[in-house]
């Protein structure tokens, strides 16, 4: 009688454990792909953590571009320019958000972004030295963006969001001449825009 009652128990135990586990809130993880920019051709890759209910924390790799680029001045015999542009960031953040009507919510939250850029060309130019025909330029730019946004999403686990980010923003950069070689030429300063060219457009898969 005493091993029926404890078995009574522990299975009266398990389901009601069960049960509160299975009624609890669960905390839903996004993944995000972004365009931020068309030319260079700029993406974003994100991941939205839920941390309670309408908070998330907001990570991701950012202004992923890559770009190269040759251009020919008409009229002329052998003079053209060829170039290159790269960049990657780094950003996190937090997003506050609220349900406007079924499918779609309004987000907004600050955050935080590095981004590290470097460009390099080559003047072609007959008769002129080889040295003089180069030119770079390096540089990073951190950023506090609060976000702005939509969010809809079309089921359980397909969504779409457009947002713009003013920001506040601070940047370095360094640039060399092929005619000067020995010469750099360094700019830094404060600025307040817009973190992206474009209102950045966002398809996400939730688990």
């Amino acid at each position: 009688m005493k091993k029926t009652i404890v078995l009574f128990c522990v299975i009266l135990v398990s389901y009601n454990t069960s049960l509160a586990q299975d009624t609890l809130p669960r905390k839903t993880t996004e993944f995000y792909l972004t365009f931020a920019q068309i030319n260079p051709f700029n993406v974003q890759l994100r991941l939205k953590k839920q941390i309670k209910k309408n908070v998330f924390i907001n990570l991701g790799v950012v202004n992923l571009a890559l770009n190269s680029n040759s251009s020919h001045v008409a009229d002329t015999v052998g003079y053209f320019n060829t170039g290159s542009y790269v960049s990657a960031g780094v950003m996190a953040g937090i997003e506050f958000r609220k349900a406007l009507r079924n499918h779609l919510l309004f987000f907004h939250g600050p955050g935080l972004s590095a981004t590290y850029h470097m460009s390099s060309g080559r003047v072609h130019l007959p008769g002129a030295p080889y040295s003089n025909r180069s030119y770079s330029s390096a540089g990073y730019t951190f950023s506090l963006p609060y976000a702005l946004g939509f969010l809809y999403n079309f089921n359980t686990h397909f969504l779409v969001s457009a947002e713009i980010n003013p920001a506040v923003s601070f940047s370095y950069s360094e640039h060399k001449n092929g005619e000067f070689p020995e010469r750099k030429y360094t700019n830094s300063g404060f600025g307040f825009g817009f973190s992206n060219s474009f209102v950045l457009l966002s398809f996400g898969y939730r688990l």
